[in-house]
């Protein structure tokens, strides 16, 4: 595919898709991480998460830049075992190592929630079919929400509010 108008608007709707879903959802996914975390929330991270996972095996992609969406996806939706293990092991996991694992795994976001945004924009402009760059999106949302964020974690800038100096969780 020749890469013309509609891939441009593709690539632009993928940004803005991409930063509106995480305006939307940031304060209530970040409320639920720090007050209210339960099996409801595993259930939901892995339903905005394992669909694009499984498009792996059941629509293989020819095209590399979405593969590497997909490899960076994947090892971003690692941080879901450490929230099972916390939510659900018996003794309730170790939470100090547990958080250092979430803390660490955010602030590595910074770099491949972007990076992996811009491989399904390449993967659009390549051709890459609309219902897998779809499902990376919405995966990639996902990730960027449920995170467990410092008071000055870089996504922070990526809100609306934080810029107008409104409180954000």
């Amino acid at each position: 595919m020749t890469p013309g108008r509609s891939s441009t608007v593709g690539v632009v709707a993928i940004v803005l898709a991409y930063l509106a879903g995480v305006n939307l959802a940031w304060s209530t996914a970040q409320i639920r991480v720090w007050n209210y975390f339960n099996g409801v929330d595993i259930l939901v991270m892995v339903a905005l998460v394992g669909p694009f996972i499984a498009t792996r095996w059941l629509w293989p992609s020819r095209i590399r830049a979405t593969r590497i969406a997909w490899f960076l996806a994947a090892i971003m939706a690692c941080d879901v075992l450490v929230f099972i293990v916390t939510t659900f092991a018996p003794s309730g996991g170790h939470p100090s190592l547990e958080s250092l694992v979430l803390y660490f795994a955010a602030l590595l976001r910074v770099v491949m929630a972007p990076a992996a945004v811009l491989a399904l924009c390449i993967g659009l402009w390549k051709g890459e079919r609309a219902l897998v760059i779809a499902l990376g999106v919405v995966c990639l949302i996902g990730q960027s929400v449920y995170i467990v964020p410092g008071p000055v974690h870089p996504f922070r800038w990526l809100l609306v509010r934080y810029w107008f100096g409104g409180a954000v969780p």
